[in-house]
């Protein structure tokens, strides 16, 4: 090699095309390894077939990305973040916020420079593969837009199953979709203001593509049946799916404190997920300190600014007409992108079915607005002018649809969620990790 690249004339472009057109270069590491080079050359010291290695850090995200059909090919242009969709050569590197996909997968920070990057395998890496919300979430958008196995395993591992592999996945699926489905009929509930973990009535989804930005208004009316006996927050409107760490998980919520959480019981608050001042992921706590009663009505609203960086509240006892009316201004440091998540907007929960932050008592009528509200109103029926959502329960609202026990955030068709888990399954495979 040596002598050829000194015949080429000091030209690496002529030496790299001899390198991988090279019978040595394109071997595969699928082969039964011969007696005589076990015996000889057991270590591969003189590459009688390839050497399996990892993927980088933004090999696999982009991998992930390319496998769900969702990888962003546009080149050039202003960079984004690690968590959406572009290739990472086009993402932000953040020294102090490192995305927890490259991170784990030993790119370098970049705070100096490095000659030669590690290789490791650790329990972190595993568990963030498995239950990362971002991983999970490439899984399930591959199976959106597979139709059988055999796209699957196309899609992901780049080559149709085995028979054995096939035989495998059929059993797998056969047995996910039957624990997927539930055993026992859920409760019925009398009202549409009823809200109740394990009935049909657990939460109302809006099917709206509209979003309110970073200055809107939220209220309802609402009564409290029981509060979490742990630190879940019951919810009464959201557009947040749970998580924390990724630009799909950027969100709001409304809700009430738990027995045991750090910010007292019963206590109105507003849960952030979006961006502060340095364009980092940001999750902030916003508690008001004003206190529910259980099985008292009220009428709370909170007005959510992030030019101003204030959440103001409203909470008003309902039925006792000289009960006084609360508010509380609270400052917070989200300031920007809160509702540019992937969640839709969601009346008695998050986007993602979680029992424990789910509303237990009756919401009667909710309303959320762009913007401020000039005058609040405890009166549903006043409720008029423009709103990106307004639900009465004595009023059916095509735009909204009931979730429960008998349905999921995700697809309620138990197939369909056996074959997320199976492209779960594969994304996770070694063969889906390593260049062979």
């Amino acid at each position: 090699l040596t002598q050829r690249f000194l015949a080429g004339g000091w030209s690496l472009k002529k030496l790299h095309r001899e390198i991988l057109l090279s019978a040595t270069f394109r071997q595969t590491a699928h082969r039964a390894v011969p007696e005589l080079a076990a015996k000889i050359d057991p270590t591969n010291r003189y590459l009688w077939r390839f050497n399996p290695r990892r993927l980088d850090a933004e090999q696999v995200r982009d991998a992930l990305l390319a496998a769900s059909g969702e990888l962003d090919l546009k080149e050039g242009g202003p960079s984004g973040d690690a968590s959406g969709m572009r290739r990472s050569i086009f993402t932000m590197k953040k020294r102090n916020n490192q995305n927890d996909i490259m991170r784990s997968l030993d790119a370098p920070a970049g705070f100096s420079s490095t000659s030669e990057r590690q290789s490791t395998t650790t329990p972190t890496q595993a568990l963030l593969f498995v239950n990362g919300e971002w991983p999970l979430a490439r899984a399930r958008k591959l199976a959106s837009r597979v139709s059988s196995v055999e796209e699957a395993w196309q899609y992901a591992i780049g080559r149709p199953p085995t028979a054995q592999e096939s035989e495998m996945a059929a059993t797998f699926l056969q047995k996910r979709a039957g624990t997927t489905s539930l055993a026992q009929k859920p409760v019925e509930l009398e009202g549409a203001s009823q809200f109740h973990e394990g009935t049909p009535q657990e939460r109302l989804i809006s099917n709206g593509t509209e979003k309110e930005g970073d200055e809107f208004t939220v209220e309802a009316i609402v009564e409290l049946r029981s509060n979490d006996t742990a630190a879940a927050v019951r919810t009464v409107a959201s557009r947040w799916n749970g998580g924390k760490d990724s630009v799909e998980a950027f969100g709001w919520s409304l809700g009430v404190t738990g027995e045991k959480s750090r910010f007292k019981p019963r206590n109105l608050i507003m849960q952030f997920v979006g961006e502060d001042e340095n364009a980092n992921i940001i999750y902030e706590v916003v508690p008001s300190d004003l206190r529910l009663e259980l099985g008292v009505k009220y009428h709370v609203a909170a007005r959510v600014s992030c030019g101003d960086h204030t959440v103001v509240f409203h909470m008003q006892e309902l039925g006792r007409p000289e009960a006084p009316e609360q508010t509380a201004t609270v400052q917070h440091n989200v300031r920007a992108r809160l509702s540019s998540g992937s969640a839709a907007l969601v009346i008695g929960g998050l986007g993602k079915r979680a029992p424990a932050s789910q509303w237990d008592g009756r919401i009667e009528a909710v309303r959320v607005v762009r913007g401020g509200i000039a005058t609040l109103n405890a009166d549903p029926k006043e409720w008029t002018g423009p709103a990106l959502l307004t639900w009465n329960s004595a009023e059916p609202n095509p735009h909204l649809s009931w979730t429960g026990a008998d349905a999921t955030a995700g697809s309620s068709d138990p197939k369909k969620e056996a074959l997320a888990d199976l492209c779960h399954v594969l994304l996770n495979a070694n063969e889906f990790f390593y260049l062979h």
